[in-house]
């Protein structure tokens, strides 16, 4: 939930957007995913949340067999963030608690 109010905080205050979407369920990789043109409608065209629709075929099928052993599988997500301003959350390493 709270990923979800700052992505509307980013959107509203600096016109950014953020788009999180899977690329590796396993061992199958996406392969068709610009960067620079995936949109949240692509992501949310399929249950897996992956942009490339032929390799979330793949992925969702992988995912029922593996389920089917009573098994679970790994996966590799990105995120892409467009429009933020330069700067806006280098990270500080002074505040940070180790």
């Amino acid at each position: 939930a709270t990923g979800a109010v700052a992505k509307c905080i980013l959107r509203h205050f600096l016109n950014a957007e953020v788009v999180g979407y899977v690329v590796e369920v396993g061992g199958i990789r996406a392969e068709n995913i610009d960067t620079h043109k995936v949109t949240e409608s692509m992501v949310e065209s399929n249950v897996v949340r992956c942009p490339d629709a032929e390799k979330a075929k793949e992925m969702e099928a992988r995912i029922k067999d593996i389920r089917k052993e009573g098994d679970s599988v790994g996966g590799v997500v990105e995120c892409v963030v467009r429009g933020l301003p330069a700067g806006l959350g280098a990270p500080v390493a002074q505040y940070m608690l180790f």
